[in-house]
């Protein structure tokens, strides 16, 4: 099912939730601050991290005080004492029109019991977050590896394939959550399809 949200900051509270409900009260979500550079192979990222409690806040106040092309993006990872626990699940779509694309995605999602996601658009492309958490890397490089096959040969492009390159080399997801770069047509927004 797609769950509509205004903004992926909104997602926290669930996120939260679910850590919880594995047994675990204290961890940290990662952020980072980046300039992006097009074409770029390596990538420079001020990494910083919030409590669950503060995330948003911690989140709104970087927003506010951001460099000239600066931007937030939030990370996959989730981390209990500064060691990797968890990775949130979500995506970079390289597609034009989402809708022609949720039957697949849906059963992608499905493969990793992944019933409900929402989607935003950011005025070029679509995020679409997972409601759920990957218990590992393998099963996050398991995931990308999954999502990547809905990119068929001669057919539309579905996924961000160089997005997926990018954040395996890195070890973790990233989506971004301001707009601060004249390269970005706006911060994502929640749609409802």
């Amino acid at each position: 099912m797609i769950l509509t949200y205004e903004h992926p900051s909104e997602l926290l509270p669930l996120y939260t939730e679910f850590v919880h409900t594995s047994g675990l009260t204290d961890f940290d979500f990662e952020f980072s601050k980046y300039i992006y550079v097009p074409q770029e192979i390596s990538e420079s990222r001020h990494v910083f991290h919030a409590s669950a409690s503060s995330a948003q806040d911690i989140f709104t106040c970087h927003a506010k005080n951001l460099l000239p092309k600066e931007e937030i993006a939030f990370h996959s990872r989730i981390l209990v004492k500064g060691q990797l626990k968890f990775h949130i699940p979500f995506i970079d779509m390289g597609c034009d029109a989402i809708e022609p694309q949720l039957p697949q995605l849906e059963k992608a999602f499905a493969d990793f019991d992944i019933e409900d996601i929402s989607i935003f658009h950011t005025g070029r492309s679509f995020h679409i977050y997972g409601h759920s958490l990957l218990r590992s890397e393998v099963e996050m490089i398991r995931f990308m590896g999954r999502i990547l096959l809905l990119n068929l040969p001669k057919k539309e492009r579905v996924i961000d394939e160089r997005w997926v390159g990018h954040r395996l080399m890195a070890g973790y997801l990233t989506l971004r959550w301001t707009n601060n770069n004249p390269h970005y047509i706006s911060a994502p927004r929640g749609i409802s399809v």
